[in-house]
């Protein structure tokens, strides 16, 4: 077991809620490979008995989980901005629902709390394409230990 020393972010895109395309169209028509896939009705993960309540279709941040907010943001956004035709034909012809989504650890209380500003750059892609975005925080009590595998 070790002690967590650096807070971390898991930024994430999700497409949700389609039926009548697969997500190997997906794939294909965006050119970038999902880290996961769900599959309504069958489990979100084999750890989990949690079922997939839609369809879904994932990217992780292709940056490290301790870099800043700002930076997974546009790293994001510049996978994310030249496929905005697609997705707004996916949105139309399908009824896909687009997410981020943004998983907050605060391991150490004495680094500074991570700072999450939406910037213009950002407002506008969601403008176009209607993006929901989730946070979660998550704080565990500073006596927590985490095992390497979790």
């Amino acid at each position: 077991m070790y002690k967590l020393d650096l807070n971390e972010l898991y930024f994430e895109f999700f497409i949700w809620g389609y039926d009548d395309i697969t997500h190997e169209d997906i794939t294909k028509l965006l050119n970038i490979n999902p880290t996961m896939i769900y599959i309504k009705g069958k489990p979100m993960n084999p750890k989990m008995k949690i079922l997939a309540k839609k369809n879904g279709w994932r990217i992780d941040n292709p940056l490290d989980n301790k870099s800043l907010f700002e930076d997974q943001l546009n790293a994001m956004l510049d996978l994310l901005e030249p496929k905005i035709e697609i997705l707004q034909m996916l949105s139309k012809k399908y009824g896909c629902e687009y997410e981020f989504s943004l998983a907050l650890f605060i391991y150490n209380r004495k680094e500074s709390t991570p700072w999450v500003h939406l910037t213009p750059r950002y407002n506008e892609f969601i403008r176009q394409i209607e993006v929901e975005f989730d946070l979660d925080l998550y704080c565990p009590p500073d006596d927590e230990e985490m095992s390497e595998t979790e």
